[in-house]
């Protein structure tokens, strides 16, 4: 956590000389931290499905303009996880979301409904060590990178609080896999909808503490799936609290 404040410290710093006059009140940095309910099934590795809550953590930015806005929100979570007849797993989950939006038109006088729409790339990396107690494990890497649809809805309840609907549906990308021959290559696969994916959806509620500083709290849904050659599902539902700085 110590590292996490002075990185958080450092961003703000860094984010403050590099912002340009155009920026609306509504850019900033975010740091939030939480638990992540976590289910991963990989036919690679296991036919059960293993599950486990484990730490959370988040960090995004945001730049907005009058037409749009840029966004990264990176996301790790770290921990254990079990199925019902085998031992303690270790996880480790890191994603990554870049999304570029255009702030739509609406015949709406005081501001209060604003919805965006645009690309993103999407990307998430899943380490796993099934059997940690055993000499010499192996540790297994899967990920995947997608260009996704990206639409954001903005809604502001008061004049001191607002809610965000952010959601990802991809549309092409690539996914990376242990492969299953004894040469021990690894597999990377074109994949489209149907095939491979990565859904996403971030609700974010915030609440203003004073003219630049607000309190978050917010839910992730991430949903991972590829099929060949052998299936992996993930699939996360974290709950997160933190504080926005803007700008």
């Amino acid at each position: 956590m110590r590292i996490c404040f002075i990185t958080f410290v450092l961003a703000l710093a860094l984010v403050s000389l590099a912002h340009s006059q155009d920026s609306l009140k509504s850019s900033g940095i975010s740091l939030s931290v939480g638990l992540n309910k976590l289910s991963n099934k990989d036919a690679f590795q296991s036919p059960y499905t293993y599950k486990g809550t484990n730490l959370l953590l988040n960090f995004m930015y945001t730049r907005a303009s009058r037409k749009g806005e840029h966004s990264i929100d990176v996301t790790y979570s770290g921990g254990h996880m079990k199925s019902i007849v085998s031992p303690t797993a270790n996880s480790q989950l890191f994603l990554f979301y870049y999304d570029y939006l255009f702030n739509l038109k609406t015949k709406n006088p005081e501001q209060k409904f604003t919805p965006s729409l645009g690309i993103g790339v999407h990307s998430l990396l899943n380490n796993t060590n099934r059997l940690p107690e055993v000499e010499g494990p192996v540790n297994y890497l899967s990920g995947g990178a997608f260009l996704t649809f990206s639409g954001n809805v903005l809604y502001r309840l008061t004049k001191k609080s607002s809610l965000r609907v952010q959601t990802g549906i991809p549309v092409f990308g690539f996914v990376y896999r242990p492969d299953f021959e004894i040469n021990g290559k690894t597999l990377t696969k074109a994949t489209v909808l149907g095939k491979g994916s990565l859904f996403s959806v971030k609700v974010e509620y915030d609440h203003k503490l004073s003219s630049k500083l607000y309190l978050t709290a917010s839910y992730n849904y991430n949903y991972f799936t590829f099929d060949e050659p052998r299936s992996i599902t993930i699939l996360t539902n974290g709950l997160l609290i933190g504080l926005r700085k803007t700008f």
